[in-house]
């Protein structure tokens, strides 16, 4: 997880849920922006990524709908390296 400068209780959150789970934080002191947010997430989970690790990249503000992961896993599963969700793109995967 990338923590890109919250300036709100996040910190305070990921300390929380640190001591409850096995997450790794990426603190930015200052907000970078998305590229780098995600750029430096993808570097630390393909240096710690198993081969059949599956990545997603969401962004925590409920924006990005988790129920859609399951049908995502299965298109990796079919073969597919990588999955997209798109609202722009046509076509969906269903999951139940």
């Amino acid at each position: 997880m990338v923590n890109d400068g919250s300036k709100d209780q996040t910190g305070e959150i990921l300390a929380n849920l640190i001591s409850q789970y096995p997450i790794h934080v990426i603190t930015h002191r200052f907000n970078r922006g998305l590229g780098e947010t995600i750029r430096d997430g993808f570097e630390y989970v393909a240096s710690i990524a198993e081969p059949e690790d599956i990545l997603f990249r969401m962004d925590c503000d409920d924006t990005h709908e988790p129920k859609y992961m399951p049908g995502m896993i299965d298109k990796i599963k079919a073969g597919y390296e990588v999955v997209i969700a798109s609202r722009y793109a046509p076509g969906e995967v269903k999951s139940d």
